[in-house]
């Protein structure tokens, strides 16, 4: 869902703007811990995707709080935010949600191949590997973050056998995001891969599947 957004700080108050689901408001929040919090409630409804109630057919939603982290991805820079939100309707704290900001100097409001890819990343924040696009065919992006300089090695291997494709060579790298699209044989038999990322004496996977 597209949504437009500014802030201006006001001495220690920071005054928003923003639209989204076609409504213009504004808001006031502060800024603690890379954490924006809301003064003013963001409040908004959404229609339920599948509902066993006629009476339920919407949620609303409050934003609680948006912690933010800035991100160059694919050679574009972009602020993702996790959002807290919390489910009026059932008085209960909402599913994870994503806000992807991007500078307005960027004349392409349309969501292209690369905006894709970087929503489809910023929802597997859980993951150390996260992983674009599943299941893959020609091609992968991977994604993951380092907290100390470190030896690093990502390969790619099928579950069943056969030969180690390196993604991305051993090499030393210094803390912080990292994020590479590797073109992969398209040749490759279908099924179930696994990606090993090695980071010093750490071993990560993650499972992947070929298609076509």
């Amino acid at each position: 869902m597209p949504i437009e957004y500014s802030a201006t700080l006001n001495k220690k108050r920071i005054d928003l703007n923003y639209t989204f689901l076609n409504k213009q408001k504004n808001s006031r929040a502060a800024l603690e811990d890379d954490f924006l919090y809301f003064k003013k409630p963001f409040k908004f409804t959404l229609d339920k995707l599948y509902s066993s109630d006629t009476k339920e057919l919407t949620l609303d939603y409050e934003i609680l709080s948006i912690k933010f982290k800035k991100q160059t991805i694919l050679g574009k820079t972009y602020l993702i935010g996790a959002v807290d939100t919390y489910i009026e309707n059932w008085q209960e704290y909402g599913q994870p949600f994503r806000i992807i900001l991007k500078s307005k100097s960027d004349d392409n409001d349309s969501i292209d191949e690369d905006d894709e890819a970087i929503l489809a990343l910023a929802a597997q924040e859980q993951y150390f590997i996260k992983l674009y696009p599943v299941p893959f065919s020609d091609q992968i992006t991977f994604q993951y973050h380092l907290n100390s300089a470190v030896d690093v090695k990502v390969e790619l291997r099928n579950i069943n056998g056969g030969s180690t494709i390196t993604l991305a060579p051993f090499k030393h790298q210094e803390p912080g995001d990292y994020t590479y699209t590797v073109p992969v044989n398209s040749s490759l038999p279908q099924g179930l891969y696994v990606v090993r990322l090695q980071e010093g004496a750490n071993l990560h996977t993650r499972l992947i599947v070929k298609s076509n």
